[in-house]
């Protein structure tokens, strides 16, 4: 279990933004849908997957009898916390969350898919986390403010979307609807710089405040 990171993580050099992957010539992965070559290009629609809504140093509203993990807790994979955010301007978020497992996945997963030029750069990772909604709001289809830290510096990587499904690891916000009460499983892909240690995994809502961290990494 990681013990020195919250410090580091808390310093965030950057917050990278989320890669919309899109299929290419017929993949298998892509289910024949077309798309802009990543987040930025030309071509048919993708399937939008929101950011974390900006940080706030506002305190959450929290319902009666829930307690939110304290900020900078260290934790092991499987274990679980309590978080809170803002999503958009009038929904509170809050829910239990445990990282259950963060994996290097092989960049074979991912022919048939555009990485904007930078395969040879990249290592791709799959985290796989459950999550209940505690809170008494519908978050339906609320990004989770999860980011992948890497490098010595602590950095932080957002998860990536697709413009198609992607079976291995679908890496898309909440179901519609998630009530109060729901409860779902969930795998996201990050693509962290290959030439860079990846540390944690990080749910960070706010820029200012330490956030809470899971580890260790499987090595890659």
């Amino acid at each position: 279990m990681m013990r020195s990171r919250p410090a580091l993580l808390a310093a965030v050099l950057t917050a990278g933004p989320a890669l919309v992957l899109a299929g290419c010539g017929g993949s298998d992965g892509s289910d024949g849908a077309d798309g802009p070559e990543g987040a930025g290009g030309d071509g048919g629609s993708t399937v939008a997957v929101p950011p974390p809504s900006a940080p706030t140093s506002a305190a959450p509203a929290l319902p009666d009898g829930v307690t939110t993990t304290a900020a900078g807790t260290e934790l092991g994979l499987g274990e679980q916390s309590t978080v809170a955010w803002q999503v958009g301007a009038d929904r509170q978020a809050v829910v239990d969350l445990t990282v259950v497992g963060v994996q290097p996945a092989p960049l074979e997963l991912f022919d048939g898919w555009l990485l904007n030029g930078v395969a040879d750069e990249v290592a791709p990772y799959f985290v796989t986390y459950a999550v209940e909604n505690v809170g008494d709001n519908d978050l339906a289809a609320a990004a989770m403010p999860l980011f992948l830290g890497y490098g010595a510096e602590g950095a932080l990587v957002a998860a990536s979307g697709f413009a198609a499904t992607f079976e291995p690891c679908p890496s898309t916000p909440l179901p519609t609807p998630f009530e109060p009460g729901a409860a779902t499983e969930g795998c996201l892909v990050y693509l962290a710089p290959s030439d860079q240690p990846v540390t944690a995994v990080a749910f960070q809502a706010t820029g200012d405040v330490a956030p809470v961290t899971w580890g260790s990494v499987a090595p890659r």
